[in-house]
C-alpha cells in the first residue's frame, strides 16, 4: 500500500479515536528495500495521520483530584506566538493526564486539541475536557474540528443543508460560551479536495457560514483551515510512493477562505527528505507567497526518531536535528501558532512507520533529544 493512504488514515486514527475508536489500524509489516520514488508497503490496511489520534479523550473521566493537587493555576497571558503540543499524554490515568499538562507548560504551553466537529455539542469528551481545565490547569487551548476522515476519505456525516445548519450552530453556540482564542475548521483540508471535490465545495459553504456566527458571538477568535503542506506543494514522491509533481500544487485553495483570519498547515518533510539538511531553503518561505499577507500557523510538525525503513533510517540526533532546522527555516514566515504533533509515542500498533517515533518522550518516559532542542528554540525565539 502507498504511504499516501498509510499517512491519510494516521490523520483518520486520530479523529477516529475521538468518534469512539472505530478506525484501529492493522500492524506494520517489516520494510524491504525499495528506490527512493517507490511505494513503500507499509500496511496491510488503512491506518490514518498524526491528527486523529491526538483527540482520545472522549471516553476520559478524571476522578476528584487528591487534595494535594494544586486547585487553580493562573491562566497564562497570550504569548505573541503560541507554542506546544497536540493532545497526547502517555495515558488518560489521571496521574499521566494531569502530568502531561505540566509538560505542555513547558512546551510553550498552548494545548492544541482537533476532533469531530460534533463533540463541540457533546457535554463531556475531549474538547469539553480540555476547555474544562484551562483555568484549573493553565494552558492555553487551540481547537480544530473535521468533518471527515481520511482513509478511506469518507464524511463523518454527510454535509446536507440540515447537517451544515448543525455544524454553524454548535462552533457559533461553542464560541459564545468559550470565546476561543484559535478556532480551526477543517484539518488538511485540501485531501478532502483530492478526494471528494464536491464535498470540499461544500464544506467550503459551511466555513463561510460558520465563520460568520463565529464572528458575531466571538468577534476575537482568530479563524482557520489548515492544509496539509506536503501534498499542497505536490510533492507525491518519496514515502509517499509517487512522484513529486509541483505543477498539480493546489495553493489556489486558500482564495476560497477568504473569512479565514490566517491559514495553518500540516508537515512532515519526513516523508520526502531522508535528512533535515535535504530540506530546500525556501521550503516553507514559498508559503508567503501564497497566503494573501495573513498569518500562518503549523499545527502539526514531525520527524520520527526511530525508523526501520531502508534508506529512511533516523535517530535521536536527525530528529532533534529537524526540530533546529524546521525554526532556521520559518525564520521569515514568523508563525503565529507552532505546536509539534506528540509529547509522547503512541503505542507502535497504533500508527504506521513514519509516526511511531515522532513525539519528544518516549512511552517508557524518557526524554528525546528533541525536546531539549524545543525547549532551546522557543526561549530562542521568545
Amino acid at each position: 500500500m502507498k504511504l499516501k493512504s498509510v499517512y491519510l488514515t494516521a490523520a483518520t486514527l486520530m479523529i477516529g479515536l475521538t468518534a469512539a475508536c472505530s478506525n484501529s489500524p492493522s500492524p506494520v509489516p517489516a520494510q524491504t528495500p525499495v528506490p527512493k520514488t517507490t511505494a513503500v508497503p507499509t500496511a496491510t490496511a488503512p491506518v490514518a495521520n498524526a491528527t486523529m489520534v491526538l483527540a482520545s479523550t472522549s471516553a476520559l473521566t478524571l476522578s476528584p483530584a487528591p487534595s494535594s493537587t494544586p486547585t487553580v493555576t493562573p491562566a497564562p497571558t497570550e504569548p505573541t506566538v503560541l507554542y506546544g503540543v497536540s493532545l497526547s499524554p502517555r495515558s488518560y490515568t489521571q496521574d499521566d493526564f494531569l502530568g502531561f499538562f505540566d509538560l505542555v507548560k513547558q512546551a510553550g504551553g498552548t494545548l492544541r486539541w482537533a476532533g469531530d466537529w460534533a463533540e463541540l455539542g457533546a457535554p463531556s469528551g475531549g474538547v469539553s475536557t480540555v476547555s474544562a481545565l484551562k483555568g484549573q490547569l493553565g494552558y492555553i487551548p487551540v481547537y480544530e474540528v473535521n468533518v471527515f476522515r481520511q482513509s478511506p476519505t469518507q464524511l463523518l456525516r454527510p454535509l446536507t443543508a440540515d447537517q451544515i445548519d448543525k455544524y454553524v450552530g454548535a462552533a457559533k453556540e461553542f464560541a459564545a460560551k468559550e470565546q476561543p482564542a484559535y478556532f480551526g475548521m477543517g484539518i488538511e483540508i485540501n485531501i478532502l479536495n483530492e478526494e471528494m471535490p464536491d464535498e470540499f465545495e461544500k464544506f467550503v459553504t459551511l466555513f463561510d457560514r460558520a465563520a460568520e456566527a463565529i464572528k458575531e458571538v466571538s468577534p476575537e477568535t482568530k479563524i482557520y483551515t489548515t492544509f496539509q503542506l506536503e501534498r499542497m506543494k505536490g510533492l507525491h514522491g518519496g514515502l509517499w510512493g509517487g512522484v513529486d509533481e509541483p505543477s498539480t500544487a493546489t495553493w489556489e485553495l486558500m482564495d476560497q477562505f477568504p473569512k479565514a483570519d490566517l491559514f495553518a498547515f500540516t508537515t512532515y518533510p519526513t516523508l520526502n527528505y531522508h535528512d533535515p539538511a535535504d530540506i530546500p531553503a525556501d521550503y516553507y518561505a514559498e508559503i508567503i507567497d501564497h497566503v494573501h499577507g495573513k498569518p500562518v500557523a503549523f499545527t502539526e510538525i514531525g520527524w520520527p526518531a526511530e525508523m526501520s525503513i531502508t534508506g529512511w533510517e533516523s535517530d535521536d540526533i536527525e530528529q532533534a536535528a529537524f526540530v533546529k532546522r524546521f525554526f532556521e527555516l520559518t525564520t521569515t514566515v514568523e508563525p503565529v501558532i507552532v505546536t509539534w504533533s506528540f509529547m509522547f509515542d503512541f503505542p507502535p500498533e497504533t500508527l504506521p512507520v513514519p509516526f511511531q517515533s515522532m513525539a519528544f518522550i518516549r512511552h517508557d518516559n524518557t526524554e528525546r533529544p528533541a525536546f531539549a532542542e524545543w525547549l532551546v528554540e522557543i526561549a530562542t525565539v521568545r
